[in-house]
């Protein structure tokens, strides 16, 4: 849920194509377009547990349709089109949310589903991530720290703790069902936050960060469900732009009397303004510090612990992971090809390390049947496929990096 009534108040019903933006990133910063996502809000229940029991039970294997709609795909669509992410995953001390207690059952349900996620991506060269607390809160960490350049999550929490960029899933409705959108996405900036605020001119996204953990304890979020009584956020919000005696956004004072430990103080001046303006004001249980300190001072890694290797090693152990999509997802020889193997030849391209290489050679051949130098990518029928580095024989087929380039480029 992250803030209550937040994307209602400031989301937008536009969406934007989100591998032309990518494409636009790399023609400008000659770098892939970088994102942090929270897994969670990538986990998708679309299909149910007696359905994923009928495809185990139909195929005779250990099907897993969850993670491979609502992530594995998806994620091999992202890095195809120009993209790389890191998947960041909730930590041990992350806080309840909405009077919802992590159990060590439920934290052994958690840990085994991310298990499944964590191997698969991996061996696909897609960074995860562990957080120290909530997720979204380390992406923020991340993208502020400069190593992302966005964060795809539905919380709202995110802009409250920072966020410049954030991407949100956008939906299409085909054959009259709700689907995620394999292409459109709806992207938010802070700066576009601010002006659906309304806050006053010069204010920057540190202001909207502020405003927000006012507008949090007024109207409620995942820490403090209730709110204050009868303050929805179109009185949240004129609470929001306007400031105390001293010309300070409300939100921002509050931000500094929790730092210097003059709550107190803070309440009494806000208890003027309230009452001016005919709203309720906090209670000392909902300006709890602990309650504070989760919107102000969330949980992350230090700056050390914010760093994220862009260049993974590009040996792929292809019978490994062959193993892995067969016996866990159904792959067969086609969806590797038509799926896996254009991942991998934009990720390899794209690769600072492939700078030096003009060309590089993906080929296949079956049963020894059409078999190629020691430079293709071989399926015996048996292990599955092996990718070899060489130079590339002549008469087979060859990809440049310019041709990758002009890829990602143009958003294909």
């Amino acid at each position: 849920m992250g803030l209550k009534g937040f994307w209602a108040e400031f989301g937008s019903e536009e969406t934007t194509n989100l591998f032309q933006r990518a494409a636009q990133h790399f023609k400008q910063h000659a770098r892939p377009f970088r994102v942090a996502v929270d897994f969670a809000c990538w986990y998708n229940h679309s299909v149910g547990r007696e359905k994923t029991q009928g495809i185990r039970e139909e195929t005779g294997r250990l099907s897993n349709p969850i993670e491979k709609n609502s992530v594995l795909y998806p994620a091999i669509r992202c890095v195809k089109h120009g993209m790389q992410l890191v998947f960041v995953f909730d930590g041990k001390a992350r806080p309840n949310k909405r009077g919802r207690t992590i159990t060590p059952a439920i934290q052994e349900a958690e840990d085994q589903r991310n298990e499944l996620a964590k191997s698969t991506l991996r061996e696909l060269r897609i960074p995860c991530h562990d957080a120290p607390g909530e997720a979204e809160a380390e992406c923020v960490a991340l993208e502020r720290a400069g190593v992302v350049d966005a964060v795809w999550t539905d919380d709202s929490d995110a802009f409250m703790f920072g966020a410049r960029t954030v991407i949100r899933h956008a939906y299409e409705v085909k054959g009259g069902v709700k689907h995620k959108s394999n292409t459109q996405a709806r992207l938010y900036t802070a700066a576009d936050i601010a002006k659906r605020m309304g806050l006053p001119d010069g204010h920057d996204q540190d202001a909207v960060r502020d405003a927000l953990k006012l507008y949090a304890i007024l109207v409620g979020s995942d820490y403090n469900v209730q709110g204050v009584i009868d303050c929805g956020p179109k009185k949240a919000l004129t609470a929001m732009r306007n400031h105390n005696k001293e010309k300070v956004l409300w939100g921002t004072a509050l931000v500094k009397a929790y730092k210097t430990q003059r709550l107190a103080q803070w309440k009494q001046e806000f208890e003027e303004y309230c009452m001016a303006k005919g709203i309720q004001c906090p209670t000392d249980s909902v300006l709890n510090p602990a309650i504070l300190r989760l919107y102000i001072e969330p949980k992350v890694s230090s700056a050390a612990g914010l760093t994220i290797s862009w260049t993974p090693s590009l040996t792929v152990s292809t019978e490994q992971l062959i193993s892995l999509l067969v016996h866990l997802y159904n792959f067969s020889v086609h969806d590797y090809l038509r799926v896996i193997a254009p991942m991998f030849l934009v990720t390899r391209l794209l690769s600072p390390q492939e700078q030096d290489k003009s060309k590089l050679n993906i080929g296949i051949s079956s049963n020894g049947s059409r078999k190629e130098s020691g430079n293709s990518a071989m399926f015996d029928g048996r292990q599955g496929l092996q990718v070899h580095d060489s130079e590339p024989e002549e008469g087979v087929a060859a990809t440049s990096n310019s041709q990758a380039r002009q890829h990602v480029h143009e958003g294909n």
